[in-house]
């Protein structure tokens, strides 16, 4: 049996894309880092556009050969340079 699919109209959907995105990495032990990532997020729905700054900090081990996060520490969004949580 064919299904007919509707055409989705452009004002019905979201699209996100990252613009720009930095990051550092400080190690605590031998295989343990703390990572920081701050991007920033472009969101247009319909006609409506908003940019938004995150700051991501995450505990990482590194075992035989990977990457492996372990903890998320933070999760904020950035208004005016501050933190928001």
């Amino acid at each position: 049996m064919r299904r007919e699919s509707k055409r989705i109209k452009k004002e019905e959907t979201t699209e996100t894309q990252v613009t720009s995105m930095d990051s550092a990495i400080d190690r605590i032990a031998d295989d343990d880092f703390e990572v920081y990532v701050i991007y920033t997020a472009q969101t247009q729905h319909a006609d409506r556009n908003d940019t938004s700054r995150y700051l991501v900090r995450m505990r990482v081990q590194w075992i035989d050969g990977k990457a492996r996060i372990y903890k998320m520490v933070e999760e904020s969004s950035l208004g005016n340079g501050f933190y928001e949580k």
